[in-house]
């Protein structure tokens, strides 16, 4: 019985060890390697002049031929890296040039706030941040946006660009 008794003793001590730990990581569905599967940019010009708006034609471009990851990790950090080529229409929606096996490598850190991925990256000493609106997300697949709004003022005259971007991710 003594025999027993300490067998059990000694099972306890060896469970209790293993399964008090703290509490677990609260790991995010984004935690993994995803695929870019595509990427559009579309950019919506207003030119102002004198008063006067015109609007360009949008421009789009897109990646094809894509081999790019985005290896988002639980410590908060990102690495995008791969290749894909970059295709540019004109106004007509006609290739206006492409840019083939364009390379990337970018290390960023990431949070989610809301449906929102914050991005953060160091270019030349200087801290640029970025905001993804994540659309819809499954266990394998990401659909996501984002919309820059840019001014650039020349005394009477300014533009004014809308760029939004779509992106699609898999697993």
């Amino acid at each position: 019985m003594l025999k027993q008794t300490s067998i059990l003793c000694l099972i306890t001590l060896v469970l209790s060890l293993f399964s008090c730990s703290t509490e677990e990581e609260n790991i995010h569905p984004i935690v993994g390697k995803w695929q870019l599967q595509e990427f559009e940019l579309i950019q919506e010009t207003e030119l102002i002049f004198d008063d006067r708006v015109t609007k360009e034609d949008p421009r789009r471009v897109e990646y094809q031929n894509i081999n790019i990851t985005y290896d988002f990790r639980n410590d908060k950090t990102l690495q995008v890296s791969g290749t894909a080529d970059l295709v540019s229409y004109d106004e007509n929606g006609e290739v206006d040039y492409t840019v083939t096996n364009q390379a990337t490598l970018t290390d960023y850190t990431w949070e989610i706030e809301g449906d929102n991925l914050i991005l953060q990256t160091e270019v030349n000493g200087t801290i640029a941040s970025g905001s993804i609106k994540i659309i819809t997300m499954s266990d394998n697949e990401i659909i996501a946006q984002s919309i820059i709004n840019r001014e650039f003022d020349w005394s009477t005259n300014k533009q004014v660009d809308v760029i939004t971007s779509n992106y699609k991710f898999i697993r």
